[in-house]
């Protein structure tokens, strides 16, 4: 017989987190109050804070790490200068793109 492992939504967790962390709220009380396991929420506490520490948000869903805005950027900026070496093979060589 195969244990049946429960999913969560990201909605679902947040409120989680918020709720064990509301004055006079412990985890565990937290977690028996929504049928979810101490060390599930623990777990979701603890990423949570950690996300917040990286400037990312906690849980984007399928295990997706979310990139923050600073990340985005440099990946827009990393696109933007391939097509502009595409465009002028020299560039490599100067660093700068023709005409600029």
């Amino acid at each position: 017989m195969s244990k049946q492992i429960k999913t969560y939504t990201s909605e679902f967790k947040q409120q989680a987190i918020e709720l064990a962390q509301q004055d006079g709220m412990t985890i565990s009380q937290a977690a028996r109050d929504l049928g979810v396991s101490q060390a599930g929420l623990n777990r979701w506490v603890n990423h949570a804070k950690q996300a917040a520490l990286n400037g990312r948000p906690a849980f984007t869903g399928h295990g997706v790490v979310a990139l923050s805005e600073s990340e985005k950027r440099i990946k827009e900026l990393e696109r933007e200068n391939f097509i502009l070496r595409l465009l002028d093979p020299k560039m490599h060589l100067t660093g700068r793109v023709a005409g600029a």
